[in-house]
């Protein structure tokens, strides 16, 4: 017995110092990771424009888009952030997520995005944006990287580069670490913040007898509401019209959750486009235009019907009574990245 319970402290002892060490290490690569990123702006960015500085004005090109030409002298009064990239470059290629999730959470009439792309080729360039889902205004310097007014007018030795403009027209911040722009972003637009740490909580619009799911609903789907969501964010295909057209939009997707944890009746209503690719869009006759619209919207509400035809059963209730749910799912590309 006094073996035992020498083993057994021993384990015991041997736990406790196993779990202190592995809080120190996760400690201390947290701090390497941390001081990481700051060593990335104290080896590429030292020369970038410091915070103050008037941003130079230029000219967005990108033929075919509504807004080719526009001036970024013309967005005064929003933030705009410009992010220096280029396909070829693969730390540019990692970032495009972030900056894709950032744009889907902060972009509003006071946030705008800006694609600043030195890619060689409009073919390369174009295919990317449309296979990364870059909803976002874009723009491609005509002639190499270091060659462009752009790039010296912003001291561009390094893609990527990030800066943020003020409404006033001046720079606020300048970096080549993508998570700098989300944590300013999140200092001057907390109503986004708040909005992405919360579900929507409204049912206005909603069919009669339809709401959103409460948290007790919602946890009825194996492993509650975070894993729904994630389960959508992991399945979820883009279409490849969508695609090709870099349209963004969404659907309010309709379904009855059953009590032995069925889902039945599922409808697609209230799909919209909010962006669509005009260059991409002015390859088909003015006739055809408004059908490839209407398919688009199609192939997001037949995506939405596939992801809850086929989603795991939830857990039975005893109350028997069906709920009538809805969810919004959007396609902007952004709710893919974080799987």
């Amino acid at each position: 017995m006094r073996t035992k319970k020498n083993f057994a402290d021993r384990l015991a002892r041997f736990w406790v110092v196993d779990r202190r060490l592995l809080a120190v290490v996760l400690l201390f690569v947290s701090l390497l990771s941390v001081k990481a990123q700051g060593d990335a702006d104290e080896k590429y960015a030292a020369d970038l424009l410091r915070p103050g500085v008037e941003a130079p004005d230029f000219v967005v090109a990108n033929a075919g888009a509504d807004y080719d030409g526009m001036s970024l002298s013309s967005l005064r009064g929003k933030y705009v952030v410009l992010d220096f990239w280029a396909s070829w470059c693969p730390d540019c290629r990692k970032d495009i997520k972030k900056i894709r999730w950032m744009n889907r959470h902060f972009a509003s009439d006071s946030i705008v995005f800006i694609g600043m792309s030195f890619d060689k080729t409009e073919e390369a360039w174009r295919k990317c944006v449309a296979d990364s889902a870059m909803t976002w205004m874009q723009h491609r310097e005509q002639k190499p990287w270091k060659e462009t007014q752009v790039a010296k007018d912003y001291h561009v030795n390094w893609i990527p580069t990030i800066y943020l403009i003020g409404p006033d027209g001046r720079v606020k911040l300048g970096t080549v670490v993508a998570n700098k722009l989300r944590r300013t972003l999140e200092t001057i637009a907390p109503e986004a913040v708040a909005n992405r740490k919360k579900t929507l909580r409204t049912n206005d619009g909603a069919p009669e007898g339809v709401k959103l799911l409460s948290e007790a609903d919602l946890e009825r789907f194996p492993g509650g509401g975070k894993a729904m969501k994630k389960y959508i964010n992991r399945h979820l295909q883009y279409p490849e019209m969508a695609s090709e057209l870099q349209a963004a939009g969404h659907v309010m997707m309709i379904y009855t959750l059953n009590p032995d944890g069925s889902i039945t009746d599922i409808t697609a209503t209230d799909c919209k486009l909010t962006h669509i690719n005009t260059a991409a869009l002015a390859k088909y006759t003015t006739e055809q235009q408004g059908e490839v619209r209407k398919e688009c919207m199609r192939q997001f509400a037949k995506e939405g019907y596939r992801i809850f035809k086929n989603m795991p059963k939830w857990k039975e209730t005893m109350d028997g009574r069906p709920v009538k749910g809805m969810y919004l799912l959007n396609f902007s590309g952004v709710e893919f990245i974080e799987r």
